[in-house]
């Protein structure tokens, strides 16, 4: 499906990265800057022309509904230029250029970076890739003790069963990764007596990004860099769904 040139149809994902074909620790996440997401009034000039008439530059102004509250002026947004009069000469292709830009702009939230072997690389500038990763974050809530004699003491009481944990020992010097069992809040495992813990809570995304720049190196590796494209769970993209709504 799609509305005038834009589809809003699911966008087409040239390929899938894993941790299976990104090289270990290349993976970057950059977040845009709040002052790099804040909204805008769009001022679009381009070129109005018109048979045995000199061409006239005209300019529209896009703002996005819900950019201010209902008591602030329109004129408090902060104004950016767009100048289009060597290309545009037409009114519904300035407002689209000017949507598009204010979509990217409340949307887009983070680039990413990685590297990836050759093999098999079948992507462009532009190309659609789907990146899954996965991330274990940090909580006190998950933290832990196993004493000598195997009584667990945790933030959150364990209800009985096997947990995937990061622990130390303190007669280690190195993290272990181990499934522990709880029974009536003791671990019969002695491995894990004695030791501080934390709980595995990994979390999966699934994004899909827009190829900005591919760079080849002589070692058979390339680096790519792509920034978010948000997307529904079916691929749907929900920038194009944005500027084609009645939002502006």
């Amino acid at each position: 499906a799609a509305s005038g040139n834009i589809n809003t149809g699911p966008v087409q994902i040239e390929q899938l990265f894993t941790s299976g074909n990104i090289l270990e620790d290349t993976f970057k996440v950059e977040y845009l800057r709040s002052e790099e997401r804040r909204a805008f009034k769009a001022v679009v000039r381009y070129r109005h022309e018109q048979e045995n008439k000199l061409p006239e530059e005209r300019s529209i102004e896009i703002t996005l509904k819900g950019s201010i509250s209902e008591d602030e002026s329109i004129d408090l947004l902060p104004q950016e230029q767009f100048d289009l009069t060597q290309f545009c000469t037409s009114q519904h292709h300035a407002e689209m250029v000017a949507k598009y830009f204010i979509s990217l702009r409340k949307l887009v939230t983070h680039t990413i970076s990685f590297s990836t072997t050759l093999e098999g690389l079948n992507i462009a500038a532009g190309s659609y890739i789907k990146v899954i990763t996965e991330s274990n974050p940090y909580s006190p809530a998950n933290n832990g003790t196993v004493s000598s004699s195997g009584f667990v003491t945790s933030v959150n009481e364990l209800a009985d069963g096997q947990y995937a944990v990061s622990y130390f020992k303190t007669d280690s010097e190195d993290v272990k990764e181990g499934i522990m069992n709880v029974s009536n809040g003791v671990v019969a495992d002695s491995e894990f007596h004695d030791s501080v813990f934390s709980l595995r809570s990994s979390t999966v995304s699934r994004n899909v990004y827009v190829v900005e720049q591919l760079t080849f190196s002589e070692e058979g590796t390339v680096d790519i860099v792509a920034s978010e494209h948000p997307c529904d769970d079916e691929d749907r993209s929900e920038l194009a769904s944005l500027v084609t709504s009645d939002l502006f």
